[in-house]
Order: structure tokens, then C-alpha cells, then sequence
């Protein structure tokens, strides 16, 4: 998949920065300012994985995972993500 472009990547920068705040509300708004159809790239949702995980949403967590898995099997993390049992990485 295409590396994210300007200003896409400024919204993913900040969510990152709004997550090591530990402000997970925050991230998610700058994740949602992102262009629609790249909200399904492996970097954006790799963050989102961490907004879910936070809220101990595991079944959302789980699926982002499954998604990782088809779009970038390459990721570990994504293998990782969809363990069925809460997990932090």
C-alpha cells in the first residue's frame, strides 16, 4: 500500500502524539480528519488498534488485527492484534 501523503500524515502524526499524551478521545479526532478511504491504511489503523485497546474495546481490537492481517501481512503486529484475549503490545 502507498505511504500516507500530506495533510493525512500531519492527522496521523498528531493522533500518535494525542496516544503518548494519553489522550485516546483526542487521537481518534485527528484520526477522523483523515481522508476516508486512507482510514483503512495499515499506519492509521495500527493507531486506531491503540485508541480501542485503551477504551478495552477487544472485540473492535480483534478485528482491526484481522484487518492488518489481509492488508499487511507483512506486520507482525497485526498477527498479534487479533489474539482473541486482551493483549498490549
Amino acid at each position: 500500500m502507498k505511504p500516507l501523503q500530506p495533510p493525512d500524515t500531519f492527522h496521523l502524526q498528531a493522533a500518535q502524539g494525542w496516544m503518548e499524551l494519553g489522550n485516546h478521545e483526542e487521537a481518534n479526532e485527528e484520526l477522523e480528519l483523515i481522508d476516508a478511504p486512507l482510514r483503512a491504511h495499515p499506519d492509521v489503523l495500527e493507531v486506531r488498534w491503540f485508541i480501542y485497546q485503551k477504551v478495552e474495546n477487544w472485540e473492535l481490537c480483534k478485528d482491526i488485527g484481522t484487518a492488518l492481517v489481509k492488508l499487511a501481512p507483512e506486520r507482525i503486529t497485526g498477527w498479534i492484534d487479533r489474539s482473541p484475549l486482551p493483549c498490549t503490545r
